[in-house]
This record gives C-alpha cells, sequence and structure tokens, in this order.
C-alpha cells in the first residue's frame, strides 16, 4: 500500500456538516456542486461559496504539514418587504453564530465579517447581506496504509497523474486504472497535483475544470486507455464511475458491474 500523507477532511465536508444544523432558511448548494436551485417565492434563502486561498506544504519531524487558508462567502437574500425588520438580524446574527468558534478539530474559523450590500437590484426583489467566515485548515498525519477514502492527501515520485485521473493502489504504488482487469479498478480520482504530492477522492462531487464531458452522461472506466473515465459502456469488466454533473463538475460513485 501506498505512504498516506493525510487524511484530508475537506472544508466542503465540514461545512456542510455545520449546515446541517441549519434551520431558519432554505439553502442554495449550486455554488458547491453545480446542481441548480429555484430561490422560495416570498422567503428567505442563502447561498455559501468555497474560496480556496492558499495551500501550503511544510513539515515537522518526520510529519508533512498542510495548512489551508480560506473563506466560506454566503449570500444571505431577504425579499425586499423584509428590509428593515427585526427578523434579519436575527437570521443574520444566528447564522454568523453558526461558525463563529465552532471547533471542528482541524479547522480554526475566525471572527465572521458582516457586508451589507441592501437591494440587490430593482428586479432582483431581494435585500442581501453577506457573511465572510475566514479559515485555517491545519492538520497531518504519520505514514501508513488507508483502505477507504474520501479525501486524501499522498505522496509518491514522479506518479505522473494529471487532474481528472482514475487510480488504484497497487502492493506498492498508486497507478492509473484501467477497466482491462479487475485487479485494476478504480478506486479514486486525482483532484489536485502538487509536484510528488496530489490529492485524490475516492467519491462524491469533485471540480475537475473542462473535463470535455456531455452534462448528465454516465461515466464508465476505460478499457482503452488507463487512467481515462469514458462515457462508453465498455464490455467485459464494467465499473461505472458516476455522472457528468456539468462542465466543470463531476459526481464520483465507484460500482463494479460484469457483463
Amino acid at each position: 500500500m501506498p505512504p498516506v500523507y493525510g487524511p484530508w477532511q475537506s472544508i466542503d465536508q465540514i461545512v456542510r456538516e455545520r449546515l446541517a444544523q441549519w434551520t431558519l432558511t432554505k439553502i442554495a448548494y449550486d455554488s458547491m456542486n453545480g446542481v441548480p436551485f429555484d430561490p422560495p417565492e416570498g422567503a428567505p434563502w442563502i447561498r455559501p461559496t468555497m474560496i480556496d486561498l492558499s495551500r501550503e506544504r511544510g513539515s515537522m519531524g518526520e510529519n508533512t504539514l498542510i495548512e489551508q487558508r480560506g473563506i466560506v462567502e454566503t449570500q444571505l437574500f431577504f425579499p425586499e418587504s423584509f428590509a428593515g425588520a427585526p427578523f434579519i438580524d436575527r437570521v443574520v446574527n444566528s447564522y454568523a453564530a453558526l461558525f463563529h468558534n465552532y471547533d471542528a478539530g482541524t479547522v480554526e474559523f475566525l471572527e465572521p465579517q458582516r457586508v451589507v450590500v441592501g437591494n440587490a437590484g430593482t428586479n432582483d426583489g431581494y435585500y442581501q447581506v453577506n457573511i465572510r467566515q475566514a479559515y485555517i485548515y491545519l492538520g497531518h498525519v504519520p505514514e501508513g496504509p488507508v483502505e477507504d477514502i474520501e479525501q486524501m492527501i499522498f505522496t509518491q515520485a514522479a506518479h505522473g497523474f494529471a487532474a481528472g485521473d482514475v487510480i488504484y493502489s497497487g502492493s506498492t504504488a498508486w497507478a492509473k486504472a484501467q477497466a482491462n482487469s479487475t485487479a485494476t479498478v478504480a478506486r479514486a480520482i486525482v483532484v489536485e497535483v502538487y509536484g510528488d504530492q496530489f490529492i485524490a477522492n475516492s467519491g462524491g462531487f469533485v471540480t475537475i475544470s473542462g473535463h470535455g464531458f456531455t452534462q448528465g452522461s454516465p461515466l464508465w472506466l476505460s478499457t482503452a486507455t488507463a487512467g481515462s473515465l469514458s462515457t462508453t459502456l465498455p464490455t467485459g469488466v464494467v465499473q461505472e464511475c458516476g455522472q457528468v454533473v456539468d462542465a466543470n463538475t463531476l459526481n464520483i460513485d465507484f460500482r463494479i458491474h460484469t457483463s
């Protein structure tokens, strides 16, 4: 099993877990996973957006350290008829408190900033307030094996991977997956590469900019090309890999079939 320098619990996952406690308004997740959202008529709603500002690697002893800084930028929309009502302050303050001093282990959420936008536009019909919640992720894990991953960081010299490659774990190293043997089916998809280090996801929504697949198409592991996904159903070893969400987003779900 290749060495692992993770785990990488994504900020997206942590934010979603925290937002599961939010009940005052509906949440538009379209800016986080590409799924369209229809605003509720005559009711407030919010839209969170993840902004990755920086990511740095370092070391302390035998451990590899990862520091990521970013912002959870959330737009809170209220019908214009709500403007000036105490309800707006209650919702805004409640949302700001949701992350303020929230202990997520490897993530520190800083003091939230409130920005009043006001009327979003005469045709929009909304009064808008933004909450900017800065965060710092800092973590490390010693070298060791991994069985099931959601998102993790790996170090492997000269791996040759690029974002969008699907990979499997061999006995000593990760390699590009291919549907020509059950031993080489995909376990993860590469989402980011930093020299000899790469970040891979084993499932869920991932951003692969300009992947070139048609929206709504099912994804399969390619028989012909190692490391590639395909929208053509293969024969023999058949591995379903998920579905295309939009031009930059895939929903990864690895499943093995036989034919």
